[in-house]
């Protein structure tokens, strides 16, 4: 299996859902940076991110592929931009390893090889099909992973020049026309995010509509799956299905969306997606979420053969006590500065809170270690930072008196 990283924003990967938002906004001011010039790949660690041999990020963090029509839009891309991968490696040779990402809100397809010599290959902007592509070719060695590039035409004619950063995963950088009077974001990320058995995850690149192309690539990456029940699975993954957006293009608002696959084997893969927006204030929204490779389906409450209302109401009590908790401490601080104490308690606590309840069984997932579940106390933005946190993981030996032993989650 080969592990994937996520494109490149600094991002939260923990596996606990209902801490891992929380931290995701809590570090809000990262979103900038995976969707504008950004400094590459980087981790905001929330706990412990869970990923088995797979993906999940060694390093950073799901959203989605496709309908059927977007389906076939990420499988085949212009013929063009095929035909310049496939020339890529034919002409230049050497280890290379296909890349999608946008300079300055316009798609490219990209197949690169970096060495210690530097970084080389060709790469297409979709839209407009150009051909076999323009040429990429390093001017002088890479000086800490940053590289010096010429963008040319096969007339050797120079049409840009690019200044990147970062990794074999992901390269951020700008893109200067010849005279350096226009500047433009780049963001790329590897195509291939994980790997297992017959199944391949990929990146698929949306575009959004950069406030400032100059600062901001313009673009988000969302799962795609290549294998048996793609079609099924993918019609699962879309943004609309789990975000209710529109999968073909990104609000202006939204200042980073990528994704992380935490688990991936035979049966199971788990992906996490964050959105980051700017609005009147920064936000962070995201899910994280199972799927059965077999059935080609989302795991869910279904899942749960025993008891569903006992185990419900065994969560239901946690997530109770950790509100009791936090209000008591609340209630008890003394006004540290942070905002954070007995006002918020008064205005935003009163009850016992919300519930956990048979349907937010639903948002289960699964990984090596076990269950997890995913619960937000939605408190209003400008008090994110005093709600309360809530571990709701199972360990496996916890969880099986409830599963169903030929089930899906049987391997584990």
């Amino acid at each position: 299996m080969i592990p994937s990283p996520g494109a490149g924003g600094v991002f939260c990967l923990m596996r606990r859902a209902s801490r891992y938002l929380s931290c995701v906004m809590r570090a809000r001011v990262v979103a900038v940076l995976l969707l504008g010039v950004g400094a590459g790949l980087g981790l905001v660690a929330c706990g412990r991110s869970s990923s088995s041999g797979s993906g999940g990020a060694p390093a950073p963090l799901v959203s989605g592929a496709a309908s059927a029509a977007a389906t076939a839009a990420a499988s085949a891309v212009a013929p063009s931009v095929a035909s310049a991968a496939a020339s890529a490696s034919a002409t230049t040779g050497g280890s290379r390893d296909v890349y999608v990402g946008a300079v300055g809100g316009a798609l490219v397809r990209a197949t690169l090889s970096m060495t210690t010599g530097g970084l080389d290959g060709r790469w297409v902007y979709v839209k407009t099909g150009s051909a076999g592509g323009l040429k990429l070719t390093s001017v002088g060695p890479p000086r800490s992973n940053r590289y010096v590039v010429r963008e040319s035409t096969d007339r050797d004619e120079t049409t840009g020049e690019l200044e990147l950063e970062g990794t074999s995963w992901t390269l951020s950088g700008t893109w200067h026309e010849p005279t350096k009077h226009r500047a433009l974001a780049v963001l790329l990320t590897r195509e291939e995010r994980s790997r297992h058995g017959d199944t391949v995850v990929q990146a698929r690149p949306i575009a959004g509509k950069p406030r400032d192309p100059a600062t901001s690539a313009g673009v988000g990456f969302v799962p795609v799956l290549r294998g048996p029940l793609a079609a099924s699975l993918n019609a699962k993954l879309t943004l609309k299905k789990l975000l209710d957006e529109d999968d073909s293009n990104l609000d202006a608002s939204t200042t980073a969306l990528d994704f992380t696959v935490l688990h991936h084997d035979d049966r199971i893969l788990t992906l996490s997606l964050v959105e980051e927006t700017m609005g009147a204030y920064p936000s962070s929204h995201g899910v994280t979420a199972s799927f059965d490779l077999r059935a080609g389906t989302r795991l869910g409450r279904e899942i749960f053969v025993h008891d569903r209302a006992k185990l419900a109401k065994k969560l239901d009590a946690k997530v109770h006590a950790a509100w009791r908790d936090k209000k008591r401490e609340l209630t008890n601080r003394p006004d540290a500065g942070d905002g954070c104490g007995a006002d918020v308690a008064e205005s935003f606590m009163s009850g016992d809170g919300p519930s956990f309840t048979v349907e937010s069984l639903d948002t289960v997932f699964a990984d090596v270690k076990g269950l997890h579940f995913g619960f937000g106390f939605d408190f209003p933005h400008a008090v994110l930072a005093c709600a309360p946190e809530v571990d709701l993981s199972m360990p496996w030996a916890e969880a099986k008196p409830y599963l169903d032993p030929a089930g899906p989650l049987a391997t584990f």
